[in-house]
């Protein structure tokens, strides 16, 4: 049937319609998830991996008890504190990565809806994340992030970049006073780990993270499209 009016048949096109705008973004944060996934299903099969070869390794070489007792000792820092380390640090790092690069490019899209003058780059503020929010909870009167738990896992997830992209998250190469701050963040989030003074993350704090992340960016693109 056809429909009876104008307003009925706008109203049906405007479903019809898909908003493209953003899609990208979209795109990436389903693909970190996905590599995030393939990364810990993989983990498995190296720890197996690398207890064959530590075996093999101690057939091979007739290791004593002492001699095998140490390879046991470096294999296990292996595969329980380096490996997870090295997998699941760059998925927070990249995950940052996402989050800054989409703010900023809807960020301009609004600018240029509203015509304005000033860009996030022109705006100050403490860190990257502070500087965001100003930008869009006092010069755009719109709402950055909506939820108290995103905004401090967001706080989080910045300072936990910083301290992996520029000390490799070492607790001599962060500073004391930021690895003071990651310490008290471990000590309320179980997730956050720091054996060897080194920086590490469970598989649930990683998973915990970009849902909350990914949720609060989509929760932006879909107010931004409904708004401008």
């Amino acid at each position: 049937m056809e429909p009876s009016n104008l307003n009925e048949r706008e109203t049906i096109m405007s479903r019809l319609i898909i908003d493209f705008r953003f899609v990208e973004i979209e795109h990436e944060l389903w693909a970190l998830a996905e590599y995030n996934r393939t990364l810990e299903s993989h983990l498995p099969t190296l720890k197996t991996q690398e207890q064959q070869r530590l075996q093999q390794r101690i057939r091979d070489q007739q290791l004593d008890e002492s001699d095998t007792s140490i390879e046991y000792q470096e294999h296990y820092h292996l595969i329980e504190d380096v490996l997870p380390r090295f997998f699941r640090s760059p998925v927070l790092v990249t995950l940052w990565a996402i989050y800054e690069s989409a703010v900023t490019e809807i960020a301009d899209y609004i600018k240029k809806q509203r015509k304005l003058a000033l860009g996030v780059r022109d705006i100050t503020g403490k860190n990257t994340f502070d500087r965001l929010q100003k930008y869009f909870d006092h010069y755009l009167g719109f709402p950055l992030v909506t939820t108290d738990q995103a905004r401090e896992r967001l706080q989080m997830l910045l300072a936990l970049r910083n301290a992996l992209a520029h000390a490799n998250g070492r607790k001599d190469a962060v500073g004391r006073e930021q690895w003071h701050k990651i310490e008290q963040w471990r000590k309320a989030h179980a997730g956050i780990i720091t054996t060897h003074d080194n920086l590490m993350f469970t598989a649930e704090f990683v998973d915990e993270t970009l849902a909350l992340v990914g949720d609060s960016l989509r929760d932006l693109i879909e107010r931004t499209r409904q708004t401008y």
